[in-house]
This record gives structure tokens, C-alpha cells and sequence, in this order.
């Protein structure tokens, strides 16, 4: 699998992105807990309303049509979609997925501390481990 960037630009419509962010967050959501969906957020200030998501996939058509199904896009609120294969030359390990309890956790983690592989001594003897 590889991963994709999507950079999604919002119509201008402060009042209907309101109204239907939370149905559109449900979407993400529900793309999060099936493990397609990485990371994804606001784009801060700067060149209008817009969000920047990171998906594992195939191909850049399979996430296109995970997002098909967005209610802002199903909306029209979705005024431009980029959709792009994205290869990480830095900190792509931290992207690594991580399966089972404390999965999050752990990515948080690796990204605080560092890989396992460079973490300090004190913290490699610390019991993070599950009992």
C-alpha cells in the first residue's frame, strides 16, 4: 500500500460547512476505523477553506472513491479535490500503522520521543509495555 495526499478547497459557504461538518467529520471518521485514513485536518489560515488528509491505499482512483461518498463533496461543498501519491523522505516511520489497544498511544509516542530505536535509555526500561 502506499499513501496519498488529498488536499480538499471548501466553497465559501462559512454557514453550510457548519451545518454539514458533522455528518462530514461521521465520513472521516468511519475512513479513520477501517484503517484507510491516516491523518487529515483544517488547513490553517491562508488560501481559503480547505483540509489536507493522508490516506493508505492501491491507488489514488480507491481513495477517490472513499471520498465520493463524503457528504461535502456529495454536497457540492467540495469546490476542488487533489488527490496525489505522496512518498515521505522524512518521518515516515512515524506514519508506520500500529495495530491493536494503545496503537495511538504509541504513534503519539514515537513522535514525542522518537523511535524505538532512538529513544533514550530511562524510557526503553520503562514499562510501556502491555501486562
Amino acid at each position: 500500500m502506499s499513501l496519498f495526499a488529498v488536499i480538499y478547497r471548501y466553497a465559501d459557504d462559512a454557514a453550510a460547512l457548519d451545518e454539514h461538518r458533522p455528518r462530514h467529520r461521521d465520513h472521516l471518521r468511519g475512513l479513520l476505523e477501517a484503517g484507510r485514513l491516516v491523518v487529515s485536518g483544517p488547513l490553517a489560515e491562508g488560501g481559503g477553506p480547505g483540509a489536507l488528509l493522508i490516506f493508505r491505499a492501491d491507488s489514488a482512483e480507491q481513495v477517490a472513491g472513499w471520498l465520493d461518498d463524503d457528504p461535502f463533496k456529495v454536497l457540492g461543498l467540495i469546490v476542488e479535490r487533489e488527490i496525489r501519491a505522496w512518498n515521505p523522505a522524512f518521518g515516515a516511520d512515524r506514519l508506520a500503522p500500529h495495530h491493536g489497544v494503545g496503537g495511538a498511544v504509541r504513534l503519539a509516542l514515537v513522535g514525542v520521543i522518537g523511535p524505538p530505536d532512538r529513544q533514550p535509555a530511562w524510557h526503553r526500561r520503562a514499562r510501556w509495555r502491555r501486562r
